[in-house]
């Protein structure tokens, strides 16, 4: 049990959302696109001047050119940018931070099993605005959606912040 709880807490971030993520692209907030930079495939990008999308780089991965390409608002849509190809991606992201291996912490669960408990965490930055009713945790490093769970759902206004309570992940024992 613990080694799937220990897979949780590879995260490094948490993702507040407009809709229940299906996928890593869904939950995340990128670094904007930069000219004349390489990626590699995988990688995410959102657009400068956020259109509510993100982009995965899936094809000929290299060096982005040097003008910000004209980006495809209908997921699965591509676009070339010097080497790279991008495939735009839904994303119901509202505010995004930071995780870390501390905000996590692993004990005995409320009814049987283990659990993972992931720490409160204040004034997220809100960039864009929505109805938050989701919570996820996603791993950069793998592309990987970790854990999402039900949020109370409530108005984000982007430039404001938003706290998320702490919440469990709980994996019982076997019957």
């Amino acid at each position: 049990m613990d080694a799937a709880l220990d897979k949780l807490a590879e995260a490094d971030e948490n993702c507040v959302l407009s809709a229940e993520p299906a996928t890593y692209y869904e939950a995340v907030d990128p670094a904007a696109w930069l000219a004349t930079t390489n990626y590699a495939l995988g990688d995410a990008v959102r657009p400068v001047a956020r259109n509510g999308y993100v982009y995965e780089a899936t094809a000929d991965a290299g060096s982005s050119a040097a003008a910000e390409p004209t980006w495809p608002t209908v997921a699965g849509q591509t676009v070339a940018d010097g080497g790279i190809t991008w495939t735009c991606r839904n994303n119901y992201a509202l505010a995004n931070g930071a995780l870390a291996g501390g905000d996590f912490t692993k004990a005995n669960g409320d009814t049987s099993g283990r659990k993972t408990t992931l720490a409160a965490k204040s004034g997220l930055a809100i960039h864009t605005t929505g109805t938050a009713t989701h919570v996820a945790t996603a791993d950069a490093a793998t592309s990987e959606l970790r854990d999402v769970t039900t949020c109370t759902s409530q108005l984000l206004t982007s430039g404001g912040t938003v706290d998320t309570p702490a919440w469990d992940h709980e994996i019982g024992d076997a019957a």
